[in-house]
């Protein structure tokens, strides 16, 4: 016969007490351990998530920085082979002008133009140009073309486009675009390249 039989066991003092023991040393466990642990962990994937995150960004924007060398060093070579006569800054009013006036012929639209700082160099300074504007792909192709033929001192350091997706509509004839020209926002980043002002 169980010595339990017919009787319910109480809970001694020690009973509670070790139990109390156990649970306070099991938290400080948790608190002063485990939890740490957890935390660091945590913070440690998240550091790695954002160093993945930049190193990403780091090689993107590497690539585009060659991109943008390479091509600098195109129209470097090209204005040192050419005979192209290089303007003052001073003038950057009427190359303003006359660049909208490029946008224009090409059905672009300009709704905000900006200027940087002039960079000094050895043999020429740089004039930043930043214009943002409304018109499609077709049209901005357009204007690179003519920009190209027209300025030879200008430069594309940069060119963003965009707009919504081409919209269709139904027809007898199946699917066919409701505009062959959607319109969008553009913005050119332009390196006019200008003479010295040291030379002037």
């Amino acid at each position: 016969m169980s010595f339990w039989t017919g009787k319910k066991r109480t809970l001694l003092p020690i009973d509670i007490a070790g139990v109390l023991i156990c649970i306070s040393a099991s938290l400080l466990t948790y608190f002063t351990v485990l939890k740490p642990l957890v935390e660091q962990r945590f913070f440690l994937a998240g550091q790695r998530r954002d160093l993945t995150v930049q190193r990403q960004e780091s090689s993107r924007l590497g690539a585009s920085m060659r991109t943008l060398d390479n091509q600098l060093v195109v129209v470097k070579e090209k204005l040192t082979n050419s005979q192209i006569k290089l303007e003052s800054s001073d003038r950057i009013n009427r190359r303003i002008a006359d660049l909208t006036a490029l946008f224009n012929d090409s059905a672009l639209e300009v709704d905000d133009v900006q200027t940087g700082n002039i960079s000094v160099g050895s043999k020429y300074d740089l004039v930043p140009i930043s214009i943002a504007g409304r018109g499609g792909y077709k049209q901005c192709v357009v204007f690179l073309d003519k920009l190209h033929q027209t300025f030879a001192d200008t430069s594309v350091a940069g060119f963003e486009l965009e707009g919504p997706p081409l919209l269709l509509s139904r027809g007898s004839t199946g699917a066919k675009p409701k505009s062959a020209n959607v319109a969008g926002k553009f913005n050119f980043k332009l390196f006019w390249h200008t003479a010295r002002k040291t030379q002037m």
